[in-house]
């Protein structure tokens, strides 16, 4: 069912189901919203103005039936479609962090009145395989939460406002203030420090304004970067690192969704970079510098 966050005289519906909610008075479940992202939405390096969270993941499409089939000469029941199948995804599949809009969370104006869908966001069927997961119901469910709260503020105000009518820049402020990331490409490493002998991005923390320390220490050499030792990512042996997933490899140790292309590389499971100093990066609890030409 729908979860209500309410006042006396107020009321915004938040869908916290996967499916959109019912119409009042029918028996049909259809939301409009204004705006749908799709397939190519995901491979955009596009600012969206309005953004109000983060969305990563792979394309990722569950089996659709289970069909007979011959396998190797032998007559066997198998996935139909889908990465139950088995199958790899295309290399132009890889994740990539898309700028979710507010536009995304709520219905046309005039088709339903102060509905926020957090959890069934507007995606065409390929684009919302990227969405469907834990973390990005948390990210928007905040995010339809601090809008619900603006949009009473606005109904006390007028009576005819709704979650059409919020200040989505003051939205954006609270959102920030609770740590909710919005874009991808700010504020980049905009501070940086000499460690190791190497000037690297460290976002607000560093001594110096520029990618070469003020001449202190060089930049990082192209070839060279940050791989994040943790959590599992990487394993190890001798001085060679091999992705055990999908990560990334970084110029700097700021958070990836808010690092620009240039800043950052993707690189797939069983990929190696060559840690030369074994040893972290002064400051840092889990990043190596390490050498990565592409090899496997």
């Amino acid at each position: 069912m729908c979860g209500i966050v309410s006042t006396p005289l107020y009321q915004i519906f938040i869908d916290v189901r996967h499916v959109c909610c019912f119409r009042l008075g029918s028996s049909k479940c259809y939301c409009s919203t204004v705006q749908v992202l799709t397939q190519s939405d995901l491979f955009s390096t596009l600012r969206r103005p309005s953004s109000v969270g983060l969305s990563e993941w792979q394309v990722d499409i569950h089996a659709v039936k289970r069909v007979a089939h011959v396998v190797n000469g032998t007559w066997r029941v198998i996935n139909a479609g889908g990465r139950d199948t088995g199958r790899t995804h295309a290399a132009g599949m890889a994740a990539q962090v898309l700028e979710v809009p507010y536009e995304a969370i709520i219905p046309r104006r005039g088709d339903t009145s102060n509905l926020l869908v957090p959890v069934c966001a507007s995606f065409t069927h390929v684009a919302f395989s990227t969405f469907r997961l834990e973390p990005q119901y948390a990210i928007f469910g905040v995010a339809a939460g601090v809008a619900a709260v603006h949009s009473v503020e606005a109904q006390k105000r007028s009576s005819h406002a709704s979650v059409h009518d919020v200040n989505i820049s003051a939205v954006q402020e609270d959102l920030q203030t609770l740590g909710q990331l919005l874009h991808t490409a700010s504020p980049a490493s905009d501070r940086f420090v000499c460690a190791l002998g190497q000037c690297i991005g460290v976002g607000s923390h560093g001594v110096f304004a520029n990618s070469s320390c003020d001449g202190t220490c060089p930049p990082l050499a192209p070839t060279r970067w940050l791989a994040q030792d943790c959590c599992g990512i990487w394993s190890r042996t001798g001085n060679v690192l091999t992705a055990t997933t999908q990560t990334w490899l970084k110029k700097s140790t700021v958070d990836s969704a808010q690092l620009p292309p240039a800043e950052k590389m993707s690189v797939n499971p069983g990929a190696k970079c060559i840690d030369a100093s074994n040893s972290t990066v002064p400051g840092t609890k889990t990043y190596l510098f390490c050498t990565y030409n592409g090899y496997h």
